[in-house]
Order: structure tokens, then sequence, then C-alpha cells
């Protein structure tokens, strides 16, 4: 029973989760998330200045994983009777994928087809990352085409199925509007990772299904919490220890001898004839 109570809180336990974050500043004016749009042509605005953001993040359980951060931020020209100068801007944008997948039968060798590409301009970095047991990859498989704003490719890699894996991609843009200063053309970055993937058996032909890890539902996470319970309370049980009340022995007609009395009329006539017994037994009634 334990051990099914235990498959329980740890199948809950694994999920799919997405993030996106995003926000511009204008001045004293702030917008979380940023109302931007995936080209970019909303957001705030004034007479002489635009900055925006946008993130998205997307995964299918067709093994189809995107996420997209980007930001930008530019001044007009100062031109002759325009309003006061435009106040300084500042943009940035998150968008994160975290997946665990699981996949039937029982643990053993397979191949896993990796697709990757990733674009980073004028950000720090852009990532994906597949966990897999013995197996770590990330960013983009060997024989990729690289450069200075990224890399794409892909690859048949050596993967274990049959065991929980896990999918990240991250394309973090960090504020951008730092160094927009009036005066200053303008500033943006972007950060773009898509990742397709399908699983094959060992000989590399034969495909293996694959499905997301469920997401924790109320009802789940109700019965995961009376499994703890049932846990803990089983495991008080176990280790509470039986109380047994001290019962002293009382005498009994089996274990007492009652021996003759000496009257006091013997005592006067004969007092050697007190034995040890005697002045024994005479002790016990008194």
């Amino acid at each position: 029973m334990r051990r099914v109570l235990l498959l329980l809180v740890t199948s809950f336990a694994l999920h799919a989760s997405t993030f996106t974050y995003s926000s511009c500043t204008a001045g004293t004016t702030t917008e979380t998330p940023c109302l931007g749009n995936p080209l970019l042509t909303t957001g705030l605005s004034g007479p002489n200045y635009f900055v925006s953001a946008f993130a998205h993040a997307s995964d299918t359980p067709a093994g189809n994983i995107s996420a997209l951060a980007e930001t930008t931020g530019s001044y007009v020209l100062p031109c002759l009777g325009c309003p006061p100068p435009p106040p300084l801007l500042a943009a940035s944008a998150q968008a994160l994928v975290n997946d665990t997948y699981l996949t039937n039968g029982p643990v053993r060798p397979g191949f896993i087809q990796l697709s990757v590409s990733i674009t980073a301009e004028h950000v720090i970095f852009a990532d994906d990352r597949i966990s897999d047991g013995p197996y770590q990859y990330d960013t983009c498989p060997p024989g990729s085409s690289t450069g200075s704003e990224g890399c794409s490719g892909s690859a048949l890699l050596p993967f274990e199925l049959g065991i929980p894996f896990e999918m990240s991609v991250a394309a973090p843009v960090e504020p951008s509007g730092v160094l927009i200063m009036p005066g200053d053309h303008g500033e943006g970055g972007i950060a773009f990772v898509t990742l397709t993937f399908s699983l094959f058996e060992s000989d590399g032909t034969t495909a293996v299904g694959f499905y997301p890890a469920p997401e924790p539902s109320t009802y789940g996470l109700l019965l995961c919490a009376l499994a703890v319970c049932v846990l803990r309370r089983t495991t008080l049980s176990s280790r509470k220890k039986t109380f047994r009340p001290f019962m002293p022995t009382l005498p009994t007609a089996s274990n007492w001898t009652r021996r003759p009395h000496i009257d006091e009329a013997q005592q006067q006539r004969h007092p050697a004839t007190l034995t040890a017994n005697s002045c024994r037994e005479t002790r016990i009634r008194y």
C-alpha cells in the first residue's frame, strides 16, 4: 500500500510548464506585461519615442517547443519646437519552457532525433537543454551551423527510453533600455529558440511514442495530500509502543503459609521457646 501511495505522489510531481514575462518603461510609466505584439508595432509611445516588448512560449504533445522574447526602443530625432526631451526607455522579456515527458516500456537504449534553431541578437544567451538519465544535451547538436548570432542543425543522438526526460528552453532578453538615452537612435534585442524532437528504438528506424507527464489537477493534489497523510499515520502507528501498567504481585493462599500464633500467656510461661520463624510471623502480622 505504501509503495502505491509513493508512486502516486511521484507521478503528480511531474508536469509541464511555460513562463513568459515582458515589461516596458518610458520615464515613470511602466507596463507589465508590455502590450507588445510579435512585430513590435505596439507598446508605449509618445510624440518622440517608442518602446515595446513581447514574449511567447509554446509546447505541443508532438514534441514541438518554441520560446520567443524580443524588445525594442527608439527615439525620434529632435527637432525645432518639439515637446520636452523624451524620457528614458527600458524593456525586458523572458520566455521559458520546462517540460517532462514519458515513454512506455522498460528502460532500454534508443535514439532521439533533434532539430534546434537558436537566434540571439544583442542578448546574453539563448539556450535549450535535454536531460535524460545518462545523457545531457544543450544548445545546437553536433555538426550544426553556427554564427555570431546563433546556430541551427539536427542530429540523431543516443537516448535512454523508458524513463522520464526533461526538455528546457530559455529565451531571455535582459533590460535593453538602460542605455537608451535621449539623443540615441534606438536599441533592442531578440532571443528565439525552436526545438523539435522524435524518439526511436535502438535500430534507429522504429518510432517510439511519448507523451507529456500529466499536470497536477485539483483532485490530483488532494489525492497527493491524502497519500502523504496516510503515509505519515502509518509510520507513526508502526513506531507506537504498547503500554502495560505495573501490577504488583500480591500474596495468595498458594504462596502464603500461616504459622501458629503464640499468645501472650504462652510467651509468659515459655519465653525461650520463641523462634526466629515465630518472630518473623509476628512482625508480618503487625
